[in-house]
């Protein structure tokens, strides 16, 4: 029988700004008028109203989707705003952003199936310098859930049922004009694929990127030639442990396939963020979700808000 498990993507919730990801019942603390903490409950704001509903859908969505079979969860980076940019923030307690990015997160670990959280690393200003964010996340929710598989991650390589991927937050943009859109990705993917396989490691099968709040995947293909992998064959004659599977015989090219998506959002187009980007006029919200099969991934339709019309 296959073997079949399921990996979720997400990124960029920046909980503790107005326009990020924000659970409706959240519970911070402020000082009242004698000097005393008082609990409150803030206001969801529209965008963050659009946002937990959709966030909630594609979390149900993803469910059907593994169908109990074992779901391994990534946050790809920005869980919190930080405090570099002081705009439109939900409160200037720092700890309420955790607080909050805590609620964001905390509904994967409820799901029984759900087995693994890794928190990506992401930038430095919105995550309090020093993954502050994703470390001080990690601690309280290993404590809350102990039996989760929940670890920090910079630039991983996790390898899945023989599926390898490689996830870091930082990467390429889609492109900086329309009619060039992917170009970017592709050169990126290309340039990884040919960096490991030079350094006889089997490259990436997928690879993951976030921070530029836009959906966009790629492919690539990488064809060796025949004195390539003469060389190739060489050097792992040296090691064979350093690459995963066989070049090959004789004398036929070899061709790398890898995938690269960048991933959309959970938050709106604030001040920054529209400098960021030139003045962007559009950004997308969801997650990816894709199913390892028998060690082949397989990238099903994104979660996605439908388009306005």
């Amino acid at each position: 029988m296959a073997r079949r498990r399921v990996t979720v993507w997400f990124a960029d919730t920046h909980a503790g700004h107005r326009l990020g990801l924000m659970a409706p019942g959240t519970r911070l603390f402020e000082e009242d008028e004698r000097g005393q903490l008082r609990e409150y409950e803030p206001a969801l704001t529209g965008t963050q109203e659009y946002l937990w509903r959709v966030y909630r859908e594609h979390i149900a969505a993803a469910v059907e989707f593994a169908a109990g079979d074992e779901i391994l969860v990534f946050h790809n980076g920005d869980l919190t705003q930080g405090k570099a940019f002081g705009d439109q923030l939900v409160t200037t307690r720092l700890m309420d952003q955790l607080v909050i990015a805590y609620n964001n997160v905390s509904p994967w670990l409820e799901i029984p199936n759900v087995s693994t959280l890794r928190l990506v690393v992401g930038t430095g200003v919105h995550i309090l310098s020093e993954a502050s964010s994703p470390v001080g996340l990690c601690k309280m929710l290993q404590l809350a859930y102990p039996d989760k598989d929940i670890q920090v991650v910079y630039h991983d390589r996790p390898v899945v049922d023989g599926a390898i991927f490689d996830v870091a937050h930082h990467g390429p943009s889609s492109g900086i004009r329309e009619w060039t859109q992917g170009n970017q990705l592709r050169y990126y993917a290309r340039s990884i694929v040919f960096h490991d396989v030079f350094r006889a490691i089997h490259p990436p099968h997928q690879i993951v990127r976030a921070h530029f709040h836009r959906l966009w995947p790629e492919t690539v293909h990488v064809r060796l030639s025949r004195r390539q992998l003469a060389f190739l064959r060489a050097c792992e004659a040296d090691d064979p442990a350093t690459l995963v599977g066989a070049w090959g015989d004789g004398d036929a090219s070899l061709v790398f396939e890898t995938d690269i998506t960048l991933l959309p959002s959970y938050c709106g187009m604030a001040e920054y963020g529209r400098k960021a980007t030139g003045s962007q006029s559009t950004l997308s919200n969801g997650m990816v979700v894709m199913e390892v099969v028998d060690g082949r991934v397989t990238r099903p339709p994104p979660m996605m808000p439908p388009r306005p019309r």
